[in-house]
């Protein structure tokens, strides 16, 4: 009986091992590709390429130019203060990283729809009030996500592949940007011919 007892309990250990190794491996393979994929997307609202030849097709001055770009880093860093304030409070931080996610994909969604609008050719300067207001939005929410990501990826991955995690990342994104470069330089010089 004791016998019976002691093998069952190693069986469920073995088990148990063995699915959480199952989930540890499934864990990275999605956090290598939800992070490519947020760079590959991240290469069409970059602020030295896409942003900076749609910003020059509204406006002459390069002051709209630098203003995006500071804003970009502004509402990546500052919003993680206080959402790593917060999100040490809360038991789950999944859903903070989540927030930002679909906030910063909603507001990217937003600002495509205003470049293939043509961006508002006829009145340059509601698409750039339009413009300045979804970038806003767009990198102040991302912020919301930087602090939680890491949260997540620390509680999900474990310490000794998160190297081999990063290094797949960065594999991909650059395979990525580099597949998303024919599209931008076609865009960047559609717009450039327009002007």
């Amino acid at each position: 009986m004791d016998h019976t007892r002691e093998v069952t309990r190693r069986h469920s250990r073995e088990s148990a091992e063995v699915a959480t190794d199952q989930v540890r491996r499934r864990n990275v393979v999605w956090a290598a590709v939800n992070g490519a994929l947020f760079e590959f997307g991240a290469s069409f609202a970059d602020t030295g390429t896409v942003v900076a030849t749609f910003l020059g097709r509204l406006t002459p001055g390069t002051m709209a130019i630098g203003a995006a770009s500071a804003i970009a880093r502004c509402g990546w860093l500052l919003p993680q203060l206080f959402a790593a304030s917060y999100a040490q409070g809360v038991q789950h931080r999944k859903p903070i990283y989540l927030v930002g996610g679909w906030g910063r994909a909603l507001s990217l969604g937003a600002l495509s729809v205003l470049l293939l609008w043509g961006g508002l050719g006829d009145a340059p300067g509601l698409a750039l009030t339009l413009f300045f207001v979804i970038w806003t939005l767009f990198s102040f929410i991302a912020g919301l996500a930087g602090a939680s990501y890491n949260d997540v990826i620390a509680r999900t991955i474990p310490a000794e592949w998160r190297s081999r995690l990063l290094a797949t990342r960065l594999a991909r994104t650059l395979l990525r940007r580099a597949g998303a470069v024919p599209l931008i330089l076609r865009t960047r010089s559609e717009y450039q011919s327009e002007r």
